[in-house]
């Protein structure tokens, strides 16, 4: 019985450590900068479930980071939520509008936004890995930044990559750029989340450019052929 009673108590401890954590919304956006705050913004105002998994603690990208500069020229063109950004942040300062301003501001506006039953955020986890039905993702898979531990998995019906990189973009299919001489293969490098996206893509670039003259999608379709000078 002490046999049975101990297999028993193995088996179980076993199935927990194999068993990960997993979540559904409807639109699952990956990175929270400027552009991933407000695309899980603009999801709610919709009525959707949203999940925002930022890589590092910090929301906000380079707006809440330190850079408080706008480059603005014609600033009528500025509509939509941008101007709806610039517009809180007139209010703080008084104004209509204010197109230079403290990170620390932009960062309460954002919290703001994000303050809203349909968005759930999630912090420090970067992505492991992801599940595609076809040519869909259906889940990514993301582990804790820094100890790469702790699978948890995200479904949803949508995703967006909101990454100053284009990590979830890298880890689906290939994009040929002429003028940066990027070129993402179509595989996921489990690697390449260790050393830096942007490493990853700068050798795979060599790589690519040197063994590859046609442009395949990840379901192996040649979509385009690179011109070799």
């Amino acid at each position: 019985k002490n046999i049975l009673f101990l297999l028993s108590v193995a088996a179980m401890l076993l199935c927990g450590s194999c068993s990960r954590e997993s979540y559904e919304c409807d639109v699952c956006v990956y990175g929270g900068t400027s552009a991933g705050v407000i695309a899980a913004y603009a999801v709610a105002k919709q009525g959707k479930k949203v999940l925002l998994v930022e890589p590092t603690y910090r929301l906000g990208g380079l707006s809440s980071g330190g850079l408080g500069m706008t480059d603005i020229g014609n600033k009528q063109v500025v509509k939509g939520l941008s101007q709806e950004f610039y517009r809180s942040l007139g209010s703080h300062y008084g104004r209509l509008e204010y197109w230079v301003f403290e990170p620390s501001v932009a960062q309460s506006i954002y919290d703001k936004w994000l303050d809203n039953r349909l968005i759930t955020v999630v912090r420090s986890r970067r992505l492991a890995g992801l599940e595609k039905s076809g040519t869909h993702i259906v889940a990514i898979n993301t582990v804790e930044s820094e100890s790469g531990a702790d699978t948890v998995r995200y479904a949803a019906k949508a995703f967006i990559d909101a990454t100053y990189e284009g990590d979830l973009l890298a880890a689906v299919f290939l994009v040929w750029d002429e003028q940066f001489c990027y070129y993402l293969v179509p595989t996921f490098d489990p690697d390449f989340a260790k050393t830096g996206a942007s490493a990853w893509l700068t050798f795979e670039a060599i790589k690519f450019a040197q063994s590859h003259s046609q442009i395949h999608d990840f379901e192996g379709r040649m979509i385009g052929r690179i011109a070799k000078n």
